[in-house]
């Protein structure tokens, strides 16, 4: 019958089309189904083998373990924004069925992961109980380091970590146990503390760990976005609430977290607090680094050290300015327009002509490191 060849072939071919556009993220979906599975095979390796998570012992190791657990939480989230992928896991699984008279292998497995996933944080939660104290022990390793970063601008005019000039009180902030921790991105920590508590959210309830709710404290009250992957973006207050809101006894955690809210209006105000200091200290290393180049070998620590607090502030506000907060979580900020900065011009300025400088007088540093001090030991 030419009718029912021609409906047969229209078949066919939505079918095919299906196929091809649906594959991409189905197959993503069931990579990220996967990557659970060996996910949690090597949290519980690293379990098994005792080993301590600690910055300030194991840098790297530390820093690549709760990048792993960022990153897998994060994935997850960002998985739980895509409100279609049941519907696409179904439509793909059913031309397969169309196509070979059996569902896709992976198709059972991936719809029983699928559902229940629009809270994605207390799943994770449940599934990583049992090798908490890893992640708890790297993240309470972080507590001099982020409250350190966390410093505010009233503590810098008071121990001028930066200048080059005064009488300086660098020694304070350096500690041989942390030095190599003193240029951690601080983004990079929020999301590493951020995410992670969040998935270990009974370190915080009650006042037994301290050090945990004052991280985590500093954190929701210097911040209002936090960065999933790239241009995604999570408001991390309304976040934390919508994901607890239904788990037994977190209601204390809930109300410090909305506290915590209402004080993060203010932060606008410390960090454009914090970029006016940073913009005066880089202008004074600025002009003593032009005016004698040679201290760019044995003073290389202070512009490193400044130049790494500066790209924080200028991350800050990249994030906070692109991503204002819609007005339904109703965070009433001081002014109206809190992320405006006429004088940031001027900070990127003084970063990129310092890099300029290192790059220019690279040989300075390479002398004085592979000659001066290889002399003197």
């Amino acid at each position: 019958d030419p009718k029912l060849s021609t409906q047969k072939e229209l078949l066919e071919n939505i079918r095919n089309s299906v196929i091809d556009d649906l594959g991409d993220a189905y197959y993503t979906m069931v990579d990220i189904f996967d990557a659970k599975f060996n996910f949690m095979e090597l949290i519980g390796s690293l379990s098994s083998c005792q080993i301590v998570f600690d910055i300030s012992i194991n840098l790297e190791f530390t820093r690549n373990f709760l990048e792993l657990v960022t990153n897998y939480v994060c994935l997850l989230v960002l998985l739980s924004k895509f409100s279609d992928r049941k519907l696409i896991s179904a439509l793909f699984n059913q031309a397969m069925y169309l196509k070979n008279s059996i569902d896709d292998d992976s198709f059972g497995r991936l719809s029983q992961f699928l559902a229940g996933f629009d809270k994605p944080i207390p799943f994770i939660s449940s599934d990583i109980k049992p090798y908490s104290g890893l992640l708890t022990k790297a993240l309470l390793s972080l507590d001099k380091v982020y409250i350190k970063r966390q410093d505010s601008p009233i503590n810098w005019k008071q121990n001028t970590p930066f200048s080059l000039l005064a009488d300086t009180k660098l020694a304070e902030y350096k500690n041989l146990d942390y030095m190599t921790t003193d240029f951690l991105r601080s983004s990079v920590m929020d999301r590493w503390i951020f995410f992670g508590y969040l998935i270990t959210h009974e370190n915080l309830l009650g006042q037994s760990n301290d050090s945990a709710n004052k991280l985590w404290k500093s954190l929701l009250s210097d911040s209002v976005v936090i960065t999933l992957f790239r241009d995604e973006v999570l408001f991390m207050h309304s976040f934390v609430v919508k994901q607890l809101t239904g788990v037994k006894h977190v209601g204390k955690l809930l109300a410090s977290v909305r506290e915590y809210q209402s004080i993060a209006s203010h932060s606008p105000k410390f960090h454009q607090d914090r970029r006016r200091y940073l913009r005066f200290a880089l202008r004074e290393i600025h002009l003593v680094y032009f005016d004698q180049p040679g201290l760019l070998g044995p003073k290389l620590y202070n512009i490193l050290y400044a130049l790494s607090y500066a790209a924080d502030e200028v991350q800050w506000l990249v994030v906070h300015a692109g991503n204002p907060p819609p007005k339904k979580y109703n965070i009433k900020f001081e002014s109206k327009d809190p992320f405006h900065d006429q004088s940031i011009a001027e900070l990127l300025f003084y970063i990129e002509d310092m890099r300029k400088l290192l790059m220019d007088f690279s040989v300075v540093t390479r002398t004085y490191y592979s000659k001066t001090l290889a002399s003197f030991d």
